[in-house]
């Protein structure tokens, strides 16, 4: 049984949950796997 009242809020709900997601996902790979090893955005360049 689907409310067709809160149908089209709870998509919106869902799809800026999960843009959301994939957005902060890129961030985060872009900072730690793309930067130039020895820069201090680097996390792997303490190890």
């Amino acid at each position: 049984m689907t409310d067709s009242k809160l149908a089209p809020h709870a998509a919106f709900l869902l799809r800026s949950a999960l843009g959301a997601m994939f957005l902060s996902h890129s961030v985060v790979l872009t900072l730690d796997v793309l930067t130039l090893p020895g820069t201090p955005l680097s996390s792997k360049a303490s190890a």
